[in-house]
């Protein structure tokens, strides 16, 4: 059988050890929003940097796939319409957000 002392430690480990855990999901949190906005950024600035029209229209549609539902945008759908301009404007619409959550 415990003694009270035993119990008294055993309950400050069990707090010790749990507020290591949540110090690290948070960190590991953190380091996973951080390589997510990286890698979002990163392939904006590939886009940007794509000479050939068709491969940047696929980047940008990539790029929007796999951005978090609510930062996702309504890209035209119609080829003529999109125009490099319309492209740097939807790709600086997604930097921002991506930049204003930091």
């Amino acid at each position: 059988m415990r003694n009270q002392h035993q119990v008294v430690l055993d309950y400050i480990s069990n707090a010790c050890y749990n507020n290591y855990l949540e110090k690290m999901l948070i960190q590991n949190n953190n380091k996973i929003i951080a390589d997510y906005h990286t890698t979002i950024l990163q392939l904006v600035e590939n886009c940007k940097n794509e000479p050939n029209m068709n491969k940047k229209i696929e980047l940008l549609y990539q790029i929007n796939s796999i951005l978090l539902k609510p930062d996702q945008l309504q890209i035209q759908s119609v080829p003529s319409l999109l125009t490099n301009y319309y492209i740097n404007t939807v790709l600086h619409k997604i930097e921002a957000a991506v930049l204003s959550v930091n």
